[in-house]
């Protein structure tokens, strides 16, 4: 190996378990338990995502959060809603009329905000936590090894295989 080159010779070791199991397989790290059963008044906030199944109502356009809410790990929030605003602002500068822009719009911006919902999702599988579906589990299960984790992490073209 040369000098200052990454030692990637524990990749091969099995990854540990992934947040929200301990070690018997029941959910909820001893770690994260200890730190609830010390909070004197503890509390939760929900987590939603949403992509609205349009994002043109009449001359109304949804953008930002309004247009698509996707978990707050995926930290899209800022950079999804300019691309939003960026995507209007060129719609309705290139087409010669107010609904060709819109439908334009709603056509190029409606998947990208999806995708990023989708891929939030599925990263958040990796808690473990409300996997009701036999797709949820099985995310969740590639999540717990670091491969699947390295694979799927970035926001990328394969990082929204939809299928």
């Amino acid at each position: 190996m040369r000098e200052g080159a990454p030692d990637h010779s524990r990749l091969n070791e099995k990854a540990p378990p992934p947040c929200g199991a301990d070690q018997t397989g029941t959910s909820g790290s001893p770690s994260i338990l200890d730190v609830l059963r010390n909070i004197e008044q503890p509390f939760f906030t929900p987590i939603y995502d949403f992509a609205a199944p349009r994002l043109i109502f009449g001359r109304v356009a949804l953008v930002g959060d309004a247009a698509t809410i996707a978990r707050p790990h995926m930290g899209f929030a800022v950079a999804k809603a300019g691309g939003d605003a960026l995507g209007l602002s060129k719609a309705l500068s290139d087409c010669g009329d107010i609904d060709t822009a819109l439908a334009r719009y709603d056509a190029q911006r409606r998947d990208i905000g999806q995708r990023i919902m989708l891929h939030g999702r599925n990263l958040g599988a990796f808690l473990g936590v409300g996997l009701k579906t036999a797709a949820d589990r099985a995310m969740a299960k590639l999540w717990a090894d670091h491969r699947g984790q390295m694979d799927r992490i970035t926001v990328d073209g394969r990082a929204f295989n939809l299928e």
